[in-house]
């Protein structure tokens, strides 16, 4: 008995190193083993996630949301959302935009330019409060000034949203004083917003700036026969309508300027009419010549036009001016 206690004792304590050791080096093995799957799934999610940023540079979107999709799953990344959001954002899928951008955030508050995208889609959804507050959040978290100043622009569309011209203003003006470069959108929206509170003489201003940076800007002339109007000018603002057409013939909210302004309803009838004979496919001057048509009391012809109008394009609606100011965000009339 006692030889055999000594046997299996001895067995027993020399075995008992050799089961933990081996314990030891399985777990050991394992965590390598786990570690090694961690770092190939890291590197195949950077992968597709250049793949993808590549993809969206030659405007491949369905390819970069579906690498993007498959490197989030890989190793989920708040900057792989950010570059998802912006894919889906490209797509034309604002909905799911919005959702990566949020979680985005989520991870990082403050990452600025995740704050600008998600603003401006707050923005175009008339979301003015919380749109100010992701371009305030910008504004103090960014470090480029190229980023400030488009916090200031976003801050300054999300008050002019809410008709507070003058504060609006304001915020473009401390953009302008970040740069004396890449201007032009600052002009354009500073002129819009004082159009908006009657200020002519700065108004005239701004549009001297857009002139000289983009001389075929036909913004500039509809804004100064807007002008002309208001102080009624009728001839001179006649003149800047047909400015605007020399630059664009096709330009709807230069033609519903000059109708407006026509106190002949036959003769602006006819003027319409001798212009969609010349562009028949221009759909907005189409439903600028219904609405004289009707106003003219040729309702039957205004009916037919309008149901050949809504077979081209049935998702249009809206007024000739609606469509019009729709094509000139921000509107002037």
């Amino acid at each position: 008995m006692k030889i055999f206690k000594n046997i299996f004792g001895k067995q027993h304590s020399d075995d008992s190193p050799v089961i933990e050791n081996t314990t030891a080096n399985r777990e050991q093995t394992a965590a390598n083993t786990q570690e090694t799957e961690n770092k190939e799934a890291v590197r195949q999610a950077d992968t597709l996630k250049f793949d993808a940023i590549r993809a969206l540079r030659i405007n491949e979107i369905d390819f970069a949301i579906n690498a993007l999709l498959k490197s989030i799953e890989l190793a989920p990344r708040f900057e792989t959302h950010y570059y998802l959001g912006t894919a889906y954002q490209q797509a034309g899928e604002i909905d799911s935009a919005l959702e990566q951008f949020c979680k985005v955030l989520e991870e990082v508050p403050t990452h600025s330019l995740t704050l600008l995208q998600r603003g401006n889609i707050l923005l175009s959804r008339n979301s003015a409060n919380e749109a100010l507050q992701d371009a305030l959040s910008a504004l103090e978290h960014a470090e480029e000034s190229e980023q400030k100043i488009s916090a200031l622009k976003l801050a300054a569309e999300a008050k002019a949203l809410e008709e507070k011209w003058e504060e609006a203003i304001e915020l473009l003006k401390r953009a302008r004083e970040l740069s004396d470069v890449n201007l032009y959108d600052i002009f354009v929206l500073q002129a819009r917003y004082q159009l908006r509170i009657n200020d002519f003489e700065n108004t005239e201003k701004s549009l001297k700036e857009i002139e000289e940076l983009n001389p075929n800007e036909e913004l500039v002339p509809l804004m100064r026969a807007h002008i002309a109007k208001s102080l009624d000018n009728i001839e001179k603002a006649m003149q800047y309508y047909q400015l605007a057409l020399d630059i664009d013939p096709f330009n709807v909210a230069a033609f519903t300027g000059i109708t407006e302004l026509m106190t002949n309803r036959a003769e602006a009838l006819e003027y319409i009419q001798a212009a969609y004979d010349d562009q028949p496919h221009n759909f907005y001057l189409g439903k600028l010549l219904v609405q004289l048509l009707e106003e003219n009391d040729k309702t039957e012809e205004a009916g037919k036009l309008d149901k050949e109008l809504a077979e081209f394009n049935p998702e249009e609606e809206g007024s000739p001016k609606d469509i019009a100011q729709g094509m000139y965000q921000g509107g002037i009339y």
